[in-house]
């Protein structure tokens, strides 16, 4: 014989649509129940539904004598623990916690130790359990919901309480008195961290389940009982969650799926039950066998157990992979589970059976897994004759095994050539998704019908993976004529104009064919498309040529496609090197007044020639007044422009960044021989040579003077020329080096000084360089002319014209920079005055007609206010004024400007519309 427990289920039960499940469950726990405890004792319990998770009510709870309690333990005694558990319990008359002479003992656990307890007879019988089936999963064998909780565990719950489970302090909210009346058997083994007896409903109290007078803690009372949290003192700790979940938690935990534990059931043991625990017996499968990457069903073997059901089962594959879980509500074959192995190789399968009662078995079995062979596909591949292929892909493959380290895989290829098979040549790569197989190769022919087999080539790549069988795939190349071989050459030019240059070169791997064979485009760059290239051919290199002209200074890239034949195109890029065509350029940062044109003063710089001022002075950085004129292809100051009376300033300046000097020459060593002073005034004619002059060299009178090709090289004295003076020249340059204020560059009267620049050499392309440490002025007054073809260099200094004085620079050879400055005058301030004249022509007449930018002008209110006159006049002055104050500068003279005005006339804010005048304050 041993229990019975006879279940009566409630209508609330009876009429629900998942009675089956709810029915069948709690069976399977009464039954784990009934195989578990020996007693001969029945116990009526009814059923219900209800609200909370699950609650126990109604049955008898006995009064019994401490002493008579203690004395039946002993004589039910059958295990270790219920000799422990009685050594702790102490041989008297009253209980150990309050004192009483009697305990309060469930009426079925009663009956189990031999006392005289009967229900309470009817439906009450031994109790009523109540469970909310509506929050729980009803079967575990079932899709569980992880909200939800465990009815299995919540019907062991309460039938334990039934059975005898629990506590007199079950009512008592923490923090108040606790019961002084008889206490539960459970009372009976309960000890605090310290081995004390605890009997406490202070929340913050700790209370633990111990068999051995509070050395060994098995398990921790709840202790939390509060009206919106009552937990039973009876039940385990669990409120604060993070324990391993048991089925008699008091804050049961959803998704879980506890079983009896050894707690448990030595709670069961020592109150006063007879257990008897059956292990399941598992047959285990036989050896199987798998495919690397291949899922497959392994049958898992089969058990036997007296026990009820559920049974859960894990099954540990071997391989580090998650463990299957899964329950069964019958005992017999274990059925199948399917499963994949990432890695070939011999595995240990574990197969673990546990009841609710705790009760295990494993059993093991082998899978020996093989790898798979590879799925592989073929690729075209198109190389050129002659050259290497390149390492390429032949082949890609899949593992349906999954992607194991590239070594444990090879590839033999065979190009189709007649070249023979390249064993393990081909090299391993995966990509994230597939293995590829590359080679390299050089075919010495293309495909063509000449070449029999050649249309395309067939390439037979052949996969090795350890022990799997081998892949063989077909794939295939198609070889063409090599392309041209292009290197792109820098350009380096300035805008406006248009030019003619190479922006590439290229050689034909197969040697030279005829020009027609070829053809090239140039994409420029800067958005206008792309032209035909003219190709030629020299020395072994051909060499591809176009005209353009970029409107805007800036960096290009210029793709130059090349065609030959059927051979894929080449494409060579370089980089073009757009600057402004320099006219005229003014290196002052800071200065008002650094370009100053006043009376009749007019600078003209024509054809494609820009007009640089750097100063960033707010207002007058340039000033242009009274009837001055200035006129370039394009006008960039970097700070405020001023023009009033009838000037004209043509087209509308912008604004622009400063320009950085672009040529930074500095002073070569004084060239041998040496000479002294040179002053002539005689009418006959006389010719210098190159050297160093201590002391300058002074024309005047009618005097005619000839240098002769070089450097004149001038240490102090300067260069004058008046009177009827000439002073005239070719490939030649004037180096001014001052000694002191007066050793300046100064023509006046009819004085004309015609020379062209030095045709090589660092200073290629310069006719006039003056110390850039020196601010010493140039001049030109009076009705003198100068006439110079190149460049004047004059880092530091202004350029005073003034009177009837005529400067007229024309391209020369060019500078040495990249690109190449034609004609140019780079100083450091400007001032043309009375009727003076500047014209410079940087580009070649025919450019210089060609290329006047249809572009806004400004020109100056004639009706601006006259309070300015006074000033300019007093600053610029006539002709013989700015004669005696050379030594004023052109910038000290636009501050006098700006000191006379309240306000200007017109300032013209750098933007890039034309800029509006402003009324004088």
């Amino acid at each position: 014989m041993a229990l019975v427990i006879n279940a009566t289920f409630d209508s609330s039960i009876t009429n629900d649509p998942n009675a089956a499940a709810i029915e069948g469950t709690i069976n399977r726990t009464i039954a784990a129940y009934e195989n578990l405890i020996t007693d001969n004792v029945t116990v009526d319990i009814t059923f219900k539904e209800g609200g909370g998770l699950g609650g126990s009510s109604g049955g008898l709870l006995y009064f019994i004598k401490y002493a008579d309690y203690r004395s039946a333990l002993v004589s039910h005694a059958t295990t270790a623990n219920d000799n422990t558990a009685i050594a702790s319990l102490p041989v008297q008359t009253n209980d150990p916690i309050n004192n009483n002479s009697q305990i309060a003992v469930r009426s079925p656990l009663a009956r189990a130790l031999g006392f005289n307890a009967p229900n309470a007879g009817g439906a009450a019988g031994d109790g009523t359990i109540t469970l909310n089936t509506a929050i729980c999963n009803l079967d575990r064998t079932s899709v569980q919901d992880a909200s939800k909780y465990d009815l299995q565990a919540v019907t062991a719950h309460e039938i334990d309480e039934i059975l005898g489970f629990g506590s007199s302090l079950d009512a008592a909210n923490n923090g108040t008195p606790v019961p002084t009346g008889m206490v539960r058997p459970d009372d009976l083994f309960r000890y605090d961290q310290n081995g004390a007896r605890s009997y406490s409903s202070t929340a913050t109290d700790q209370a633990y389940f111990s068999i051995d007078g509070g050395t060994t803690d098995l398990a921790r009372f709840n202790q939390t009982h509060t009206v919106a949290n009552a937990g039973d003192y009876g039940d385990w700790y669990s409120f604060f969650g993070g324990q391993t979940p048991q089925v008699q938690d008091a804050f049961n935990t959803p998704g879980a799926t506890a079983n009896l534990d050894a707690a448990e059931l030595t709670r069961l043991d020592v109150l006063g039950y007879s257990l008897v625990l059956n292990v399941p017996q598992v047959t285990a499968a036989a050896n199987q066998t798998g495919v690397e990457g291949a899922a497959k069903a392994f049958n898992l073997g089969s058990f036997t157990d007296p026990d009820a059901a559920p049974w859960g089962v894990t099954v540990a594959w071997g391989d580090g992979s998650s463990n299957t879980s899964f329950f069964l509500n019958s005992a017999g074959s274990l059925g199948s589970k399917p499963h994949t192995y990432a890695e070939e190789g011999s595995y240990t399968v574990t197969v673990t059976v546990n009841d609710f009662t705790s009760q295990t078995q494993s059993k093991t079995f082998q899978v020996n897994v093989s790898d798979p062979a590879v799925i592989a596909t073929g690729r075209s591949i198109t190389p050129v004759e002659g050259a290497s292929t390149g390492s390429v892909v032949l082949a890609t493959f899949t593992d349906p095994g999954g992607p194991e380290p590239t070594n444990d895989y090879s590839a033999d290829i065979n190009w189709g050539d007649g070249s023979g098979t390249q064993v393990g040549a081909g090299s391993i790569v995966f990509n994230g998704s597939a293995f590829e197989v590359h080679g390299v190769h050089t075919y010495a022919e293309e495909s063509g019908p000449e070449h029999p087999g050649s249309q395309p080539y067939a390439i037979t790549v052949t996969i090795h993976h350890e022990s799997a069988p081998t892949t063989v795939v077909a794939s295939s190349a198609t070889v063409s004529d090599p392309s041209v071989v292009a290197v792109g050459v820098p350009v380096f030019a300035v805008n406006c104009k248009t030019i003619t240059v190479s922006p590439a070169t290229f050689t034909d791997p197969g040697g030279p064919e005829s020009l027609n064979d070829y053809s090239a485009s140039i994409d420029w760059g800067d958005g206008t498309g792309s032209s035909a290239g003219s190709i030629s051919y020299a020395g072994g290199v051909f060499t591809v040529s176009g005209a353009h002209a970029y409107a805007s200074h800036g960096n290009y890239t210029i793709t130059t496609t090349i065609d030959h034949e059927s051979s894929v195109p080449s494409v060579a890029t370089s980089t073009a090197t757009i600057k402004d065509d320099l006219g005229l350029l003014l290196l002052d940062p800071t200065a008002a007044g650094s370009l100053l044109v006043t009376g009749n003063g007019d600078v003209v710089v024509t054809g494609c020639g820009a007009v640089v001022v750097d100063s960033n002075a707010p207002y007058y950085a340039a000033v242009v007044a009274q009837n001055g004129k200035l006129s370039a292809s394009q006008i960039h100051v970097g700070g405020g422009v001023s023009a009033w009376g009838n000037a004209t300033i043509n087209p509308a300046a912008d604004h622009a960044a400063a320009v950085p000097d672009p040529l930074g020459l500095g002073l070569p060593t004084p060239p041998s021989p040496l000479f002294g002073a040179v002053n002539d005034t005689r009418s006959v004619p006389l010719t210098l040579s190159p050297g160093t002059y201590l002391g300058g060299i002074h024309v005047s009178g009618n005097a005619t003077v000839t240098l002769a090709p070089g450097v004149y090289y001038l240490k102090g004295g300067g260069l004058s020329v008046s009177g009827n003076g000439v002073v005239k020249g070719s490939d030649v340059l004037i180096i001014n080096v001052p000694s002191g204020p007066r050793d300046t560059i100064t023509l006046t009267g009819l004085g004309q000084l015609n020379l062209t620049a030095l045709m090589s050499g660092p200073y290629q392309g310069v006719v006039v360089l003056q110390d850039p440490a020196s601010s010493n002025p140039i001049r030109v007054t009076q009705n003198a002319k100068l006439n110079l073809t190149g460049v004047v260099y004059a880092a530091h200094a202004a350029v005073n014209i003034s009177g009837n004085g005529r400067v007229t620079i024309n391209p020369g050879p060019g500078t040495a920079t990249l690109p190449p400055i034609d004609g140019a005058l780079i100083a450091y301030d400007l001032n043309v005055a009375d009727n003076g004249v500047l014209t410079i022509n940087p580009d070649s007449p025919s450019l210089a007609m060609a290329a006047t930018p249809a572009r806004g002008s400004l020109a100056a209110s004639t009706g601006a206010a006259d309070v300015h006159a006074a000033a300019i006049a007093a600053l610029a002055g006539d002709g013989a004024a700015r004669n005696s104050s050379a030594s004023v500068s052109g910038e000290i003279m636009a501050q006098a400007v700006l000191n006379s005005m309240a306000a200007p006339a017109t300032d013209l804010w750098l933007t890039t519309v034309p800029l509006k005048s402003k009324t004088s304050a």
